[in-house]
């Protein structure tokens, strides 16, 4: 994640977008983003929730579903649980885009670098 501490010795540094390609193969909605309260940007997005929220793999990544789906209690616990204390979150939120979905979620911590290629 951009703005994170080295990768911890029990994980692994993925590169995104070469090293997640294969979730582009799963029927389930996966996107990569910083849950950091200040950030929250989507870095990257497979088929499926492009599909879901009917836009390109660009357009995902220029949604601002922030101020839709989290208030900023919520954010800064997911930062806090997600990406400070390395543990996966459950729950259902209801993301509104041009129409509303609504996802399962299951938020799991991973290393990321962002690369071009």
């Amino acid at each position: 994640i951009p703005h994170a501490t080295a990768p911890l010795q029990s994980e692994v540094l993925f590169r995104v977008p070469q090293d997640v390609l294969i979730l582009d193969e799963v029927t389930d909605v996966s996107w990569i983003m910083d849950c950091s309260p200040q950030s929250g940007a989507y870095l990257w997005a497979n088929k499926r929730a492009c599909e879901t929220f009917k836009c390109t793999l660009n357009q995902f990544l220029c949604l601002d579903l922030k101020p839709d789906f989290l208030d900023s209690r919520v954010r800064e616990l997911w930062y806090s649980k997600v990406q400070q204390q390395r543990e996966a979150m459950h729950c259902r939120q209801s993301f509104y885009a041009d129409t509303a979905v609504r996802l399962d979620l299951t938020i799991t911590p991973i290393q990321v670098e962002t690369t071009h290629g």
